[in-house]
């Protein structure tokens, strides 16, 4: 599957992947689609190779490397009630003898301005060499200066601590015009923007799961929101 995954410019990387579902069900218009296609999470599958370091563990090795972790920053989307958020399920994509997932994703973070300084200051503190860093932030409340600076900050206090930021662009609520998906555009842009100027990879979510929805029809798609928030 063609995925853009680059350092500052766009580099097509054929990758194939089994599509996975997951079904999980949603309030309507919440910002997660409530379906795990592995095509949308490829560009973050292509980095478990690099993580891992060593496909495989035999048993004539003295010993495993050393675990890296895979922190995940954003809002109730990647971390949601109930385990409802794209986060909660990312560690099967991955082998965790290899890789830790630490989803330090908030609620809160869906109010506007940065990621909570209290959290982030955690997470920071944690960190250490070769670790990644999984960056989502972006909702109709942030300014697009506000989420520029958000995401430098982020992505500076990552690197001082030799690891590696990724951005994420939003997932897409269940929110339709004439025949699309309705798409968060100035905070996309945004986050493309800081993507090519720190030259940070980028994993365009927003993308993948608008074009898989628009294939299969605004009425096959609401199959993965949920009117009742209790479900």
């Amino acid at each position: 599957i063609p995925m853009v995954l680059g350092s500052g410019t766009s580099k097509l990387c054929p990758f194939r992947l089994v599509a996975m579902r997951i079904r999980l069900r949603f309030p309507a218009g919440y910002r997660l689609v409530g379906m795990m296609n592995a095509r949308a999470f490829a560009s973050i599958v292509l980095l478990a190779t690099q993580m891992a370091g060593v496909a495989q563990q035999t048993e004539k090795q003295p010993e495993a490397p050393k675990a890296r972790t895979l922190y995940i920053v954003g809002g109730e989307s990647a971390h949601g009630d109930g385990g409802r958020g794209w986060g909660d399920h990312l560690e099967r994509f991955f082998n965790s003898a290899s890789v830790n997932i630490a989803n330090r994703a908030t609620p809160m973070n869906n109010s506007g301005g940065c990621f909570p300084g209290e959290a982030w200051t955690g997470v920071v503190a944690e960190m250490k060499a070769g670790d990644f860093v999984l960056i989502q932030l972006a909702d109709q409340d942030r300014t697009a200066d506000t989420l520029d600076q958000c995401l430098r900050k982020l992505i500076a206090d990552t690197r001082a601590r030799k690891a590696t930021p990724v951005l994420l662009t939003p997932t897409v609520k269940n929110s339709w015009k004439s025949g699309k998906v309705e798409r968060l555009t100035q905070p996309e842009e945004t986050i493309h923007a800081v993507a090519a100027a720190e030259k940070v990879d980028l994993a365009d979510v927003a993308a993948v799961e608008a074009g898989f929805l628009e294939r299969a029809g605004e009425r096959s798609a609401a199959e993965y929101f949920s009117a009742n928030p209790s479900q």
